[in-house]
């Protein structure tokens, strides 16, 4: 079938990467493979250190599947920003995923209901190792889909070559998308093919800006970023006095409700051409759990509310909210009955609910007249509310 059109638009997208010498076969999979998987694995061999890689890997484990994670860098997403790679990284193996680092996959071995055998060899190590998994993930990228028959220009990493507003060498003949060169991202792709589309109708679109272009990683913790990084913004010659600065999330209204900590990061420097004017050229925010949380947040709670927390629940209060129990409390047919709010303390002895101490468990050695938090809550429930009786 022939199809004659002023204007053809290249949308194909691109498709999973596999290993060399190895296709995707049996438990070698892909991602598209991974999200049609029925049950989660007990256990997973991932091979990549990416976006999609780090997304299962978190899934996985967050699910019970003991999950390890093969990158051949000393970490994850080693294109952002160090601090937010090595961050990750460290949060990763917190939580419970085996991370190898500086490893080279040399073949799998796959069989029928055999899962996958990963051999790889390890810089600075003597010989070759292997990991078993019940299946094993290749995310090592993404190859455009792409035909040089097509008759346009396709530079050496398969991507189709488009000026800024998507426009190929051929007349009439637009690209967008993974096909070209640049941030493997929804978002951009919808951008670039309103640009298209404008250009199109006569219009004078601003072109997508790669640097402009948002990422977020939907790991557990997560990791977002937009800009260059120090070591980019460093390499061009049109901007200069380039400053790392780095903000404190503790105070973030999310990292206290999460109950996680972590950082901001932003990247800022001067036009060359105009020095007297800094501009922030990147932001990254890199989470991670405080020092005094748990590796696996989801065998633990604690609630003071009427409405007590599932034990599968995330939601817990960290050290720096200072609340007083009688905050959580709800009035109840006029009442605030304490005897049923004690009912719903479930503060267990666990490592990470010690930091809760201060929060939820009453006040010891106080020169209070040894009255305990409890009464000292009554007290300033009657104050707040003189019509109500306060009970306990």
């Amino acid at each position: 079938m022939d199809l004659t059109a002023t204007n053809i638009v290249i949308a194909t997208g691109a498709k999973p990467r596999p290993l060399p010498g190895n296709p995707f076969a049996g438990a070698l999979i892909d991602s598209t493979q991974a999200l049609e998987v029925n049950e989660f694995p007990s256990s997973a061999v991932i091979i990549g250190a990416g976006a999609i890689a780090l997304e299962f890997a978190s899934m996985w484990n967050a699910a019970g599947s003991k999950v390890t994670l093969l990158i051949r860098k000393d970490r994850v997403l080693s294109a952002w920003d160090r601090r937010a790679g090595t961050t990750l990284t460290r949060e990763l193996k917190r939580h419970g995923v085996n991370i190898i680092t500086r490893a080279s996959v040399t073949h799998v071995d796959t069989g029928a209901n055999l899962g996958a055998t990963v051999h790889y060899t390890c810089e600075g190590q003597d010989g070759e190792q292997s990991v078993w998994g019940e299946i094993a993930l290749v995310a090592i990228g993404r190859d455009p889909i792409t035909d040089p028959a097509w008759g346009v220009t396709i530079d050496d990493h398969g991507h189709v070559a488009t000026d800024a507003y998507g426009r190929t060498d051929k007349p009439g003949v637009w690209a967008v998308g993974d096909v070209t060169a640049g941030h493997a991202l929804a978002h951009r792709a919808f951008e670039q093919g309103i640009v298209i589309a404008e250009t199109i109708a006569g219009l004078n679109p601003k072109p997508v800006d790669e640097a402009t272009v948002p990422q977020i990683v939907f790991s557990f913790p997560e990791a977002a970023s937009v800009g260059l990084t120090v070591e980019q913004a460093q390499a061009r010659e049109d901007l200069i006095e380039i400053k790392e600065t780095n903000y404190p999330m503790l105070a973030n209204a999310r990292m206290l409700m999460s109950g996680t900590a972590g950082s901001l990061t932003i990247v800022s420097g001067c036009d060359a051409a105009n020095p007297d004017t800094r501009a922030c050229s990147a932001c990254t925010w890199s989470p991670r759990w405080p020092p005094t949380s748990s590796p696996k947040p989801n065998s633990w709670s604690a609630t003071m509310c009427r409405s007590p927390t599932q034990p599968a629940s995330f939601t817990r209060i960290p050290r720096s909210v200072k609340r007083s129990a009688r905050r959580c409390s709800r009035p109840t047919d006029g009442r605030y009955t304490h005897a049923e709010t004690n009912q719903h303390k479930q503060v267990r002895t666990s490592a990470p609910d010690k930091m809760l101490s201060s929060v939820f468990r009453p006040n010891k050695g106080r020169s209070d007249g040894g009255k305990g938090r409890e009464a000292e809550e009554a007290e300033h429930n009657q104050a707040d509310h003189p019509d109500l009786q306060v009970h306990g």
